[in-house]
């Protein structure tokens, strides 16, 4: 299991230095558990290149559910509590914020890519070696 990261309210008059490491804490949390996701997946492909094709191609369909999850719940409660406590946060955390947002929505698309890629294969690929198409 990866769970996910929740968006942990600290009350507005919390002290900066309890703010930034919740943020700190959350950003590192939410990067373990897209790191060990994409480790999975890539266990899953190179598992499925050397077997020569699955019986179920849903199984991979698991880890990018979670990485997906975890990137949404991590990004959300950056943000907000990047809007909550603006105090604690100087200006140069949003060019940081700004990168984050960006790799979240390019890390969707290649989800979304990814995922419309095993559906296809999974229910439409004319190959006789699915496996073909993950080397």
């Amino acid at each position: 299991q990866y769970g996910s990261t929740p968006v942990n309210l600290l009350p507005l008059d919390a002290d900066c230095r309890d703010v930034r490491a919740l943020l700190v804490t959350t950003a590192t949390t939410t990067g373990a558990v897209v790191a060990r996701a994409h480790e999975d997946f890539m266990g899953l492909v190179n598992k499925m290149v050397e077997q020569g094709g699955p019986d179920q191609w849903d199984v991979f369909f698991l880890p990018l559910q979670e990485a997906s999850q975890a990137l949404s719940s991590g990004i959300h409660a950056i943000s907000h509590m990047l809007v909550r406590h603006k105090e604690c946060i100087k200006s140069a955390a949003r060019a940081v914020v700004h990168r984050a947002l960006y790799h979240h929505a390019e890390a969707g698309r290649q989800l979304t890519t990814t995922m419309w890629w095993m559906v296809d294969i999974g229910l439409y690929s004319n190959t006789n070696s699915p496996s073909k198409h993950l080397e």
